[in-house]
């Protein structure tokens, strides 16, 4: 660096001469000096790029934080739908898919008390939760909808699909949460008193 400063030095002070000298004419220019100008417009332009260069600062890259994921919105249950359940649905049949058993539900009154867990309000569903079971609505013996129902790591709704489309997304009401909590307990409390008969 040292050494370029005073290359660049000399070859300042010899143009400044060489051009002082051809303005008042005591000396005559010999050809072997007129390429230092051409080099000394180059040097100028190199040391101002690497200065430039040396000054500018590098900002570190910054880490992109993953966005959550979207949540995906249907719309509630509409009220006709609900009521034609309420009116007409002969069963309702409950798959557990963490726990071992299942529930079928053949009384009007029963019945009409797990519809009566479905929301009014839309349910924001959450791509990161898992289903933990499923539910058929019948009428009549033919399914007339479908459900995924969700009731942990903070995801409470049911998921309505027909023909395996998703169609609404309706919430789970707190006594409808209760009931499904309330039904895992009775089912494990069954099984741990058919263990203590069979030992």
């Amino acid at each position: 660096m040292l050494f370029r400063n005073k290359l660049m030095f000399y070859l300042v002070v010899n143009a400044a001469g060489i051009c002082r000298n051809m303005y008042l004419g005591r000396t005559k220019i010999k050809l072997m000096k007129l390429p230092i100008v051409p080099l000394f417009i180059l040097f100028i332009l190199a040391a101002c790029q690497n200065s430039s260069e040396n000054t500018t600062t590098e900002t570190p890259a910054q880490t992109e934080t993953a966005p959550a994921p979207a949540q995906q919105m249907l719309p509630a249950m509409p009220a006709e739908i609900k009521q034609k359940l309420l009116d007409e649905c002969t069963a309702v049949d409950y798959i557990f898919y963490d726990e071992p058993f299942t529930m079928s539900l053949v009384e009007k009154p029963a019945i009409q008390y797990v519809v009566s867990h479905i929301g009014d309000a839309p349910a924001a569903i959450n791509p990161a939760c898992k289903p933990n079971g499923h539910i058929t609505y019948q009428i009549n013996g033919d399914i007339f909808l479908e459900a995924d129902f969700y009731y942990a790591n903070g995801c409470t709704y049911f998921i309505f699909t027909r023909q395996q489309e998703k169609v609404y997304a309706s919430n789970m009401t707190q006594e409808g949460l209760g009931y499904i909590n309330q039904q895992i307990q009775q089912a494990a409390q069954m099984r741990q008193q058919m263990k203590s008969v069979t030992q």
